[in-house]
């Protein structure tokens, strides 16, 4: 009984040893990528930081609010299997994506998590962005703004009701 016991416990104790000799081995690379030149994964993140928040801003006419807690962990797993290069290229193409789904869900960035292999190929510059219209925009032409939409809306209800 006591032997099993020690056993349960001993394989805990190496799981957990496992986990952090993993993220030893982590630590260690990314020391050897900055001795050697490079740069380490702060920057990295901060890289696709900007570049998300400047692409999404492009697109929405404000800033992006990142879920820090919840959505760094996925771009720094994402900046350690495909790069910086490559995942700025997968965030501009959805981005620049009309479809009706990503459009509703205002290109968050959950939903470009979700769907990271739907946007490889080669991104177009980003200033060929043409802007979403707000969620429940029916106007001709499209609203370019939370702020447009509103001032519209409220001017059709002042005819309205004069």
């Amino acid at each position: 009984m006591k032997e099993t016991l020690d056993k349960a416990r001993l394989s805990k104790l190496l799981e957990v040893l496992k986990e952090q000799h993993g993220k030893t081995g982590a630590l260690i690379e990314e020391i050897n990528e900055v001795l050697g030149g490079g740069v380490g994964i702060a920057a990295k993140i901060r890289e696709f930081d900007i570049a998300w928040s400047m692409l999404w801003q492009g697109r929405y006419r404000s800033a992006y609010q990142f879920n820090r807690t919840k959505d760094m962990p996925h771009v720094k797993r994402l900046i350690k299997t495909m790069g910086v290069e490559e995942l700025v290229r997968r965030a501009t193409n959805y981005l620049r994506s009309v479809d009706p789904f990503y459009v509703g869900a205002r290109h968050n960035f959950g939903v470009f998590v979700a769907s990271i292999n739907s946007h490889v190929g080669e991104a177009a510059p980003a200033q060929d962005f043409e802007l979403a219209a707000p969620t429940g925009c029916k106007h001709t032409p499209p609203c370019r703004s939370d702020a447009e939409h509103t001032g519209r809306k409220s001017a059709e209800m002042r005819a309205v009701s004069a």
